[in-house]
Order: structure tokens, then C-alpha cells, then sequence
């Protein structure tokens, strides 16, 4: 008998522990951070925002627009598909390239990019950080900056037809 009532107490004990256990891991879930999701309209702006902070940093000028915050289909972590902008605009250049890479590089970096800089023919690479990746060329003659933005849930075909009406 003094067997079954320390088999029952320690079942019940078994119990208590696994039930606390799972209240602690749904409240522990529940309080985990969940990754912000943009808006098309919030990544294109973030897209163009940093190209023009760019700019900002050389003496090259004026810039013109290659093609501007153009919506494009995408494919999101999950499978189903998005949307994300490809920016492009270019400039005359100065004659400090491999100087204009680097600090360009540099100003990525504090947005939280991976960046590499080639010093042949000077062009910056970046990824991560605010933007799906971005580059800045300094090819003969031109200056070019191209970014782009993450994927995000939306319908680029729609969001085109709010460019063209």
C-alpha cells in the first residue's frame, strides 16, 4: 500500500513538472521576437533612402535614375512568393575611385552590411544590413550604384500597375 500512494505521488509530482515545463515554454515562446515584416511600400523607400545616402557621400553628380524602384517577383523564406525593388542610378564619376569605394564601404558597414571592396576597376559589394545586397562601380566614365531590396510579402505585378497608373 506504502508503494501505490509513493508511485501516485510521484506520479502526480511527474505531472506538475511537465505541466510547468510546458507553461514555461509556451510563455517563453510567446515573448520571442518576431522578425518585423515590411510593407512593399516601406522596402522600396528603405531601397531608395539608402542609394541616395549614398549619393550623398561623393562629389559625383548629377545623378541620373537607370531604372527606379522597380518592383520585382521574389520568392520568401517560406516559399510562396514576394516582392522586392531594384534601384539603379549613375553619375559622372570624381577621380578618387578606389577613395569613394572605400568610404562608401565604410557608411555600409554602419548599416550592418558584409561589404568587400575590389580595388581593380573600384567596386563595392555589399549584403545584409537593410537591403538584399547593393554595389557601387566606377567603371570608365560612370559612376553606378545598385541596390536591392529584401523580399517581402506582396504582388509585384499589382504594385507595377501603381507605376503605370
Amino acid at each position: 500500500m506504502a508503494d501505490q500512494s509513493r508511485t501516485r505521488a510521484g506520479d502526480a509530482r511527474a505531472k506538475t513538472i511537465v505541466i510547468l515545463a510546458a507553461a514555461a515554454v509556451a510563455a517563453l515562446s510567446a515573448c520571442s521576437p518576431k522578425e518585423p515584416t515590411m510593407t512593399p511600400h516601406e522596402s522600396r523607400d528603405q531601397t531608395i533612402r539608402v542609394v541616395h545616402e549614398t549619393q550623398k557621400l561623393l562629389s559625383a553628380g548629377p545623378w541620373r535614375v537607370d531604372l527606379g524602384a522597380y518592383p520585382e517577383e521574389c520568392t520568401l523564406s517560406d516559399g510562396s512568393t514576394g516582392v522586392s525593388y531594384a534601384d539603379a542610378e549613375s553619375a559622372e564619376p570624381t577621380a578618387d575611385h578606389i577613395g569613394d569605394a572605400n568610404r562608401i564601404a565604410d557608411y555600409w558597414k554602419t548599416l550592418g552590411m558584409s561589404v568587400r571592396v575590389v580595388t581593380q576597376n573600384p567596386t563595392a559589394y555589399a549584403t545584409g544590413g537593410p537591403l538584399k545586397g547593393a554595389s557601387f562601380s566606377t567603371s570608365p566614365g560612370l559612376y553606378s550604384i545598385e541596390a536591392s531590396s529584401t523580399c517581402v510579402p506582396g504582388n509585384a505585378a499589382n504594385l507595377l500597375g501603381e507605376l503605370s497608373g
